[in-house]
């Protein structure tokens, strides 16, 4: 490639100057010229934000030079295309910077006499508002899967649940009456299933009511100690809370399934925290998938000490049946049912976590109207 100068010395094309000028530089949109040597001849504000270098080290200087690997680049093919071939052409791609950190852009390219001129939107909260739904018609995709086959596995159960218990009523035979037994055990374990499966996929009857958070943790703590088998100890921060419309069951299930997860996050011990609190969102605020309105919530976070996860695991963990633990150890559906249960009474769920860190998940639950 032939050699360019790089002094800053190129002067921008009378084009950008005098009375157009100020009207590119007002421009939401990045606008720019590249000579025929991919040296900025014009940026206005917008393009400077979008390089995220100043305008004295763009004019002259060549986007090889400033960006090095971006001939390898998607962005780049297209503008080759179009300065050999001198026609248009517009391309969606993301861009990484090479100190770190990535944008999506959207460029439109038009052939002019000092090379291309090049407008720049950039599109990274459009992509990554799009990735929420995705993710959101993943969810709600698999919840109508549960939905269907928990409605015939339920019927199955409640015909094999009832045969066992109208053949307890007969009184059987030690032996019989001990299988009869099991059996029934274990169709009543599936039919909590069964629960968790419908409340992921919203369609479990429930009975939302004023509930105080505080209180209600209080309230069956003993049950939360219980529930990790004493390996691991539950200590308990709670703080006041605006009270919250919300089906009773459904909220001990998400405290007491976040609390199990996090004890089976530590195999060999740890420490498990429940804290209360009070939030106020002062803008629309997203979740993964979840996008909660501004407003107050009630804030319930269970920290653990155990391995922690990578980005690729927490991003997946409310996935029905998607699970990290050996095989008969989990079902996958104690975290995918929370969620479900949580979304319906109009909150979400964060996950922060790290390998060798923990985790911590905080449940955010609408204010009900008279607490506002």
């Amino acid at each position: 490639m032939d050699e360019f100068p790089t002094d800053g010395s190129i002067d921008p094309p009378q084009a950008a100057d005098g009375a157009y000028g100020s009207v590119l530089e007002r421009l939401h949109e990045g606008f720019q010229i590249l000579d025929h040597r991919w040296r900025y001849l014009y940026v206005n504000d917008a393009v400077v934000a979008h390089a995220r270098r100043p305008r004295r080290a763009l004019l002259g200087r060549s986007m090889l030079e400033l960006y090095p690997g971006i001939e390898e680049t998607p962005i780049f093919t297209t503008l080759r295309r179009c300065m050999r071939q001198r026609v248009s052409d517009q391309v969606e791609s993301r861009f990484f910077y090479p100190e770190g950190g990535s944008a999506w852009f959207e460029l439109r390219v038009q052939p002019v006499p000092e090379g291309l001129a090049v407008l720049s939107i950039d599109v990274s909260e459009r992509k990554a508002l799009e990735a929420r739904l995705r993710q959101s018609q993943r969810l709600d995709a698999a919840g109508r899967l549960a939905a269907g086959l928990a409605h015939d596995f339920g019927n199955l159960l409640s015909a094999i649940t009832g045969a066992c218990a109208l053949a307890l009523n007969r009184d059987p035979e030690p032996g019989v009456r001990g299988d009869l037994e099991l059996a029934l055990s274990a169709g009543e374990r599936a039919s909590a299933l069964v629960e968790q499966l419908m409340a992921f996929c919203r369609q479990r009857a429930v009975n939302p009511q004023p509930l105080d958070v505080r209180a209600r943790i209080a309230a069956f703590a003993d049950l939360l100690r219980r529930s990790t088998a004493r390996r691991c100890p539950v200590e308990l921060f709670l703080e006041p809370t605006p009270p919250v419309n919300m089906d009773g069951g459904g909220f001990e299930q998400v405290v007491l399934n976040l609390v199990v997860n996090a004890a089976d996050a530590m195999p060999d011990g740890g420490s498990i925290t429940v804290r209360t609190g009070d939030v106020l969102f002062e803008q629309e605020t997203a979740f993964g998938a979840a996008t909660l309105p501004a407003g107050r919530y009630a804030a319930l976070t269970v920290t653990d000490t155990g391995v922690g996860m990578p980005p690729e695991v927490a991003a997946r963990v409310f996935e029905p049946c998607f699970t990290t633990k050996s095989e008969g150890q989990g079902t996958g559906l104690g975290l995918s049912s929370s969620y479900g249960i949580v979304r319906q009474a109009g909150g979400a769920i964060a996950v922060c976590s790290e390998p060798g860190t923990g985790s911590s998940f905080t449940v955010y639950l609408p204010a009900a109207p008279s607490a506002d």
